[in-house]
């Protein structure tokens, strides 16, 4: 370089002009492509995103109404329940005390059975409800129809407009005609009661485990309430608030089991 600059400067400015002619014509070498397929690939994955979306689309069209909860609280209606039946103030737990109360007449009362209905019915939707049944003695629960007879005696079944499932005589059992013996694993501490009013359906699940218990399949007509029956002395049951339920509303989506 000291050399050239020693040149007179017309030579020194046409080296330069030589190098940038030089630079000019030389084209740099063209990158490999590490995926020479990749408009391909990309082509292939639009593709796929834009069937994906429809799908997607089609399954939100077709899901099942939202799952309706039960307002904040099931609570129970003490003016369904039988003498002997001790309803809380809270109308979240009752008892069996084994002693005939001195209660008001009323004709939504249970004057037969130790039973008790739930605040509120139902003629149509999906609802659910938790109860807590550790505490002891026998019960059984579900749904019954509202113009079930409530002064006499009646059998606890389907053709009755009672459908349920409780534990009696250490054995859990469906309320069918006759009654199913049902075995299972392990013993509930909660029992989640599902009632899909226009597919007919009340299902029975443990809380904890979401393992199913037990399906009705019927046809209903009228207004359906939730139902509790404590036949012995010291059986007590408690009502869990919905919210803290966990219940997902594409449950309804899963197979169907019924009787």
């Amino acid at each position: 370089m000291e050399k050239n600059h020693q040149k007179p400067e017309n030579e020194f400015l046409e080296d330069v002009r030589t190098i940038l002619r030089r630079h000019d014509n030389t084209k740099p070498p063209m990158p490999i492509s590490k995926f020479p397929d990749l408009d391909k690939r990309i082509k292939i994955f639009s593709q796929k995103h834009q069937y994906l979306s429809y799908c997607l689309q089609q399954f939100k069209e077709n899901l099942p109404s939202p799952l309706v909860e039960i307002r904040d609280f099931m609570t129970l209606d003490p003016e369904t329940a039988n003498a002997f039946l001790m309803v809380a103030e809270d109308h979240q737990h009752v008892k069996n005390i084994g002693i005939k109360q001195d209660v008001s007449k009323n004709p939504k009362r249970f004057s037969y059975f130790s039973c008790v209905l739930g605040s509120q019915g139902f003629n149509s939707g999906k609802h659910y409800w938790d109860t807590e049944v550790t505490h002891g003695g026998y019960w059984g629960l579900g749904v019954v129809k509202e113009s079930v007879n409530r002064k006499q005696w009646f059998k606890l079944r389907p053709e009755e407009g009672i459908w349920a499932v409780g534990l009696y005589q250490n054995q859990y059992q469906a309320l069918t005609s006759p009654c199913t013996s049902i075995m299972l694993k392990e013993k509930p501490k909660k029992i989640k009661v599902v009632l899909d009013y226009e597919e007919g359906l009340i299902s029975f699940y443990n809380s904890e485990t979401m393992n199913h218990i037990f399906t009705f399949s019927a046809t209903f007509s009228e207004k359906l309430f939730p139902f509790f029956w404590l036949p012995s002395k010291g059986s007590y049951l408690t009502l869990c608030p919905s919210r803290e339920s966990c219940f997902p509303e594409h449950f309804f989506l899963c197979e169907k089991f019924t009787t």
